[in-house]
């Protein structure tokens, strides 16, 4: 219970160190804005399709199967269900999302009413939206890690989503500009599975599709 309190707070603080960087890397030309409000709309689909209604679904499933095989071949098999699911789901949403990309900004974020401000946050939301694959996936990682109270790695995940964020606009903003962020972002989600990965197979897990 410590160790996730205190990762926690670290990643809030964080969160809002990644605020500050961007407002003060960004907020004299008015782009903070645009990106801020930007990577708030796959911000808060994560709530829906990750970390939110699924973890809350998930979770209390996969423990109950636990309990129930304690072999873990009926839990393997409903967590491949649920990664296969996610790839058939939200891999042609992306696409969609990034090829409508401008209409979609210009109701979402009705806001915005200048052409250089739909032009960066239709260009920076078609690298943005991929970020919602990847927190999905996290987010199931995570909910197995958590199933066999392993609370150690699912809670020190969060704090690479920030780090990596603030570190590429800091050492990135000059060669990218706005997009700086774009790399932060989907550094810091494959980062947030990479690191649950080991533990997620030494648990006997596979992400191998199923199929049929």
């Amino acid at each position: 219970t410590f160790v996730v309190m205190v990762c926690t707070m670290v990643s809030r603080v964080l969160g809002f160190a990644r605020t500050a960087v961007v407002t003060a890397i960004f907020g004299a030309s008015g782009a903070a804005d645009v990106i801020n409000l930007t990577f708030a709309v796959p911000n808060n689909l994560r709530k829906l399709m990750a970390e939110g209604a699924l973890s809350s679904a998930f979770i209390p499933v996969l423990s109950e199967t636990l309990v129930e095989d304690p072999s873990g071949t009926e839990s393997n098999r409903i967590v491949r269900n649920i990664l296969t699911f996610q790839l058939l789901i939200l891999i042609p949403v992306s696409a969609l999302c990034m090829i409508f990309a401008r209409p979609l900004i210009s109701v979402v974020l009705a806001e915005f009413t200048e052409e250089w401000q739909i032009t960066l946050s239709t260009g920076l939301f078609r690298w943005f939206i991929n970020y919602l694959l990847l927190i999905s996936v996290s987010a199931v990682l995570m909910g197995v890690l958590n199933s066999h109270s392993r609370f150690f790695v699912p809670a020190i995940t969060p704090i690479l989503f920030s780090v990596s964020v603030i570190l590429s606009i800091l050492f990135l903003h000059n060669q990218l500009g706005e997009y700086s962020m774009a790399v932060g972002v989907l550094a810091g989600g494959f980062a947030q599975i990479l690191f649950q990965v080991p533990s997620f197979l030494r648990l006997g897990y596979s992400f191998r599709p199923l199929c049929g």
